[in-house]
């Protein structure tokens, strides 16, 4: 069993709250959430300067940020804010990292997830885990 089912290895992030079970994972946050994002939080978690609380908190719903961008970033979800556009198709996204994927996997298709158990080869790795899932688990 490896560590995202055993949780053994964590790899906290230093500019939120967030903590990933694999270095892939945490690259991933990292590069799409936390360095292409100017942040109001400090750069990393000093107990002092960086506390653990979550003050600022959603209107919509219960969930709750270390940080005031993070929850920006969440309002999104409830909002029609989406900034960021398709340059093919113009649709809009709430963020980046969603718009970049749709990019991939509908017009470039210039990222792809194949299959290691069979010959299937997709464009959204969200869409691999949910095959590998469904197809080559009992």
């Amino acid at each position: 069993m490896n560590a995202i089912h055993t949780k053994s290895k964590a790899f906290p992030c230093h500019r939120c709250s967030a903590v990933l079970y694999s270095k892939p994972a945490w690259r991933q946050h990292v590069k799409h959430f936390c360095e292409s994002i100017i942040h109001n939080c400090p750069p990393k978690r000093d107990a002092t300067v960086y506390p653990k609380e979550k003050k600022h908190s959603c209107q919509y719903c219960e969930m709750k940020f270390v940080c005031p961008s993070s929850l920006k970033i969440h309002m999104r979800t409830h909002t029609v804010d989406k900034p960021y556009f398709c340059t093919f198709c113009q649709k809009s996204f709430a963020h980046k990292y969603t718009r970049d994927e749709h990019v991939n996997a509908v017009h470039t298709k210039s990222k792809a997830f194949p299959c290691s158990l069979c010959s299937v080869v997709l464009y959204r790795k969200s869409n691999l885990n949910q095959h590998v899932k469904e197809t080559h688990t009992n």
